[in-house]
């Protein structure tokens, strides 16, 4: 179980769910990142370079969920002990069904593991984990893989 919760926390890293989080109004003058951004401004986040940060990842391109075991990183993705990614927003304006979303992704994925065996199709063939933007980034030549039911 702690394996498959740092594959979660990975993946939400990786490619949280949303691009862009609930809008947040600025109600003092506040400074973002160097930026003075005035009274009543609306600010919009776009998630993903976030949790690519090389600042704050070491290695933010590549897939790794043993990095959540090791201890040598961690993340918060409620965002309360820090802002390291933000999946579901943060603070007040964070998705009210975060931990419900994150229980049946580790759900879903236990079961689909559990219960299938999944390889790539045809067999013996590479995996291309290369990516293309479009509305969100999906995959630049589409996963086929074989499943077959574990016995």
């Amino acid at each position: 179980m702690p394996y498959l919760n740092a594959v979660t926390k990975e993946l939400l890293r990786k490619h949280p769910p949303t691009y862009f989080v609930l809008s947040h109004a600025v109600t003092e003058p506040s400074k973002l990142a160097g930026y003075d951004i005035p009274l009543g401004t609306t600010v919009e986040f776009f998630t993903p370079p976030i949790g690519n940060d090389p600042k704050i990842w070491s290695d933010p391109e590549k897939f790794n969920p043993d990095r959540f075991l090791t201890g040598g990183e961690d993340a918060d993705i409620t965002s309360v002990t820090g802002v390291k990614m933000m999946p579901f927003s943060v603070g007040r304006r964070i998705c009210p069904g975060a931990s419900m979303a994150t229980i049946h992704l580790n759900l879903k994925i236990a079961r689909l593991v559990q219960e299938f065996e999944w390889s790539a199709y045809p067999a013996n063939s590479k995996v291309d984990f290369s990516e293309k933007l479009e509305f969100t980034v999906v995959m630049k030549n589409p996963l086929r893989a074989m499943i077959k039911p574990r016995v």
